[in-house]
């Protein structure tokens, strides 16, 4: 007679080590379709590029490289700011400290993150080369691109600001 072995079958319930292969298997399944989501994340919301006009930007780089060092050998000092109503504020003085005679200033503040927003602000001149904004600017994040006309020069910055908790204006 020959006598086959064949390994007893198992009785009783099953242990947690047998269903550790498909827990294993099941994690990377989840690792594999999260992932997924987030590439179709990605690119769903890629525009493709970084601008409107990206081909011409890069072929006038050099130009743009021109235009800012013209625009530092001036040596003028600008800072700008946002005062606690969320007026902007800002700061212009020559290379010698003292305000730019004749200055004029233009700003437009946009909204970098979330639904467009644009606000054209009229900047009024204030004492000392100063200009302040009539209208202020609504609390959160904003990227300003400020023009500064003086002395047959345009100086312009682009710089982005966080307007904070507002204090309201009393009345005078």
């Amino acid at each position: 007679m020959s006598s086959s072995t064949t390994p007893p079958r198992r009785r009783g319930p099953r242990s947690a080590w047998d269903w550790f292969p498909w827990a294993i298997a099941a994690s990377l399944a989840l690792v594999i379709l999260v992932n997924a989501g987030m590439i179709w994340a990605a690119l769903a919301t890629f525009p493709g590029q970084a601008g409107e006009d990206g081909f011409d930007l890069s072929n006038s780089f050099n130009e743009m490289l021109h235009a800012a060092a013209k625009q530092k050998a001036l040596g003028w000092h600008v800072t700008l700011g946002v005062d606690s109503a969320g007026h902007l504020g800002v700061a212009l003085a020559g290379p010698d400290g003292k305000p730019l005679p004749g200055a004029t200033a233009q700003a437009v503040a946009e909204r970098p993150v979330g639904p467009r927003e644009t606000q054209h602000l009229a900047m009024l001149p204030r004492p000392g080369g100063a200009f302040r904004a009539v209208l202020p600017l609504a609390r959160g994040q904003w990227q300003v691109a400020l023009t500064i006309h003086a002395a047959g020069h345009v100086y312009a910055i682009d710089r982005q600001l966080i307007v904070e908790e507002l204090v309201p204006q009393t009345a005078r």
